[in-house]
């Protein structure tokens, strides 16, 4: 009997599957997914491929997607150095994203020689002094006092902005949270065209080029161009180096991820520390930046990089995959045995999709979950009553979480005080990325992101009800309560991850993800002028309102067993 005949026999009837509400003519369920012989539907050459192979026909009894053959690859020496060389790719951009305060903070005092006093001492002045042009008249000369605790040489100094506005000192960073906006739009769609391999290597040299840049040059109006440009590399660490690590260690994805961002959050500790012990020439950041960036694209172009396992399956470049897999197997010392049972892997899912191509002629839509029947009918599935709920909640708490995360970075400056002890303890709290895989397996992601939210609104209305008077008195107690808000922030801001792939079905899972992310980050944008307003109180106070909405929009959220 023709083996299409078969296959159509074991399509269930009409009544056999029910999708939204809405009955598909031609539908299969997952059992008769997994137990289909696709072998079938395949052309003669492509059965004689498999022949010589020396894969069997019960092979192909169950079907195989990515994720077994990403699981499948060994951890051994090749990760261990593509994890080192990726870490230190991961970390360089913060060293300039996380200190954005300390390059643009200003002198609280300077010294000042006034032209009517005959002695030419100098006095302490603040800025308006020096930026009023009808006192400046009578003032000789002035400069920063070098002796405050919290003088550091920076733009300010470098650019000449002393007398720059508030106003104008916030574009600096809507210039570099713009450029990651932007990205944030870009880069998924081009990742999925082109790959991660060549965007990891592009954005390495953008960021070395934009380092050395700055660092050479004083030109004002040339910075924010510079910034927009590196804004626009941040969101490769997140689309592109991160997922692309992990899909090389699959089993040790938990470990590896929490200790990645950890390292990454504690540039928040390990900055403040070098500028207030060895250092206060905040340049010396970016060197450090530039070399660990240069280190890693050194070791990138020494070692070889393979290109993203699931980018290569799905565009079926098979040779190459099994080429990347093979030179893995090497490096790690992968027995005979285990490569083969891996190479063999990629073959059946390799034919499998052959045969699903080539079934796709009898008018079925195939996705590795489902099928489906005509595209209106897929978008009818996606953007349901529920989908759209959960969407519009969710894309409240990336708001929130972006919002908070940015503002901060830029607002820390402000903050009463010791400036050094606040940003070192705060930057601390990273280390709660380590103990996220046990706080989501202690709790839900829904009750984690309830918490987390909760926390960080306990924490900023502590901040805002201590008076000055009070944090002067008991500095460091202000300083563990900024830790804490900052830890709150972490963890929302890594549990929205989780709590975002337990909402929607992997079909909705990229364009929701890519909506709340462009959305997230376009709030963002405005968050280095909020922390820039005349009232210190202002962005403290919106942080409340959003964390408290945020918060009541995830107890809103619908989670559904998927």
């Amino acid at each position: 009997m023709n083996q299409s005949k078969d296959l159509e026999n074991k399509t269930p009837p009409t009544s056999a599957r029910n999708t939204g509400g809405k009955k598909s003519q031609f539908m299969l369920n997952e059992n008769d997914l997994q137990l289909m012989d696709l072998t079938g539907v395949a052309t003669k050459e492509q059965r004689l491929r498999r022949q010589k192979s020396g894969l069997s026909r019960k092979e192909f009894l169950y079907a195989v997607n990515q994720d077994d053959i990403i699981f499948a690859i060994p951890f051994g020496v090749f990760q261990i150095k593509i994890a080192f060389t990726m870490f230190l790719y991961y970390t360089s951009s913060s060293f300039l994203t996380y200190n954005m305060a300390f390059f643009l903070i200003e002198p609280d005092i300077y010294q000042c020689v006034f032209s009517v006093d005959p002695y030419k001492n100098t006095y302490p002045c603040t800025r308006e002094y020096i930026c009023n042009n009808d006192i400046r008249s009578y003032i000789d000369s002035w400069e920063a006092n070098e002796n405050a605790d919290t003088r550091l040489y920076n733009w300010v100094d470098t650019l000449d902005l002393h007398c720059l506005t508030n106003y104008h000192i916030g574009l600096f960073g809507v210039a570099l949270c713009a450029g990651m906006t932007l990205s944030s739009l870009c880069i998924p769609l081009l990742v999925q065209k082109y790959g991660r391999k060549m965007f990891t290597y592009l954005g390495a040299f953008l960021q070395i080029l934009c380092y050395l840049v700055i660092t050479i040059s004083t030109n004002y109006h040339l910075y924010p161009a510079v910034l927009f440009a590196f804004g626009i590399t941040i969101p490769f660490k997140n689309f592109i180096t991160y997922p692309h690590l992990m899909e090389f260690v699959p089993r040790q994805q938990i470990f590896v991820g929490g200790l990645m961002r950890c390292i990454d959050g504690l540039v928040f500790s390990i900055s403040p520390l070098i500028l207030h012990f060895v250092t206060h020439n905040t340049k010396n950041l970016l060197y450090i930046a530039t070399c660990l960036n240069i280190i890693s694209i050194v070791a990138l172009l020494i070692l070889y990089v393979p290109e993203s396992i699931k980018f290569n399956l799905s565009k079926g470049k098979y040779e190459e995959v099994i080429r990347d897999i093979s030179f893995i197997c090497i490096q790690d010392h992968v027995t005979n045995s285990k490569k083969e049972a891996m190479l063999k892997l990629i073959k059946t899912y390799q034919y499998q999709q052959e045969s699903r191509n080539n079934y796709s002629a009898l008018h079925f839509v195939f996705s590795e979950d489902q099928y489906f029947y005509g595209d209106k009918e897929k978008e009818k599935q996606l953007f349901n009553k529920l989908n759209v709920i959960n969407l519009l909640l969710m894309m409240t708490c990336w708001i929130a979480t972006k919002f908070t995360f940015f503002t901060m970075i830029f607002y820390v400056k402000y903050l009463p005080g010791d400036l050094f002890s606040n940003a070192t303890l705060g930057g601390a709290s990273a280390f709660i990325f380590l103990f996220q895989s046990p706080i989501l397996q202690k709790l839900c992601p829904k009750r984690t992101q309830q918490c987390s939210f909760a926390f960080n609104v306990l924490c900023l209305i502590s901040m805002f009800l201590m008076t000055h008077h009070f944090v002067d008195q008991h500095f460091m107690v202000y300083a563990v309560v900024f830790m804490c808000l900052r830890a709150g922030m972490y963890l929302s801001f890594s549990t929205i991850y989780t709590q975002h792939q337990d909402l929607f079905d992997q079909d909705f899972l990229g364009p929701s993800f890519a909506i709340c992310t462009f959305v997230s980050r376009l709030f963002a944008v405005s968050g280095p002028m909020i922390a820039e307003v005349s009232d210190r109180k202002v962005p403290i106070l919106l942080m409340i309102l959003l964390n408290s909405i945020a918060f009541i929009c995830t107890s809103l959220l619908v989670v559904r067993n998927k």
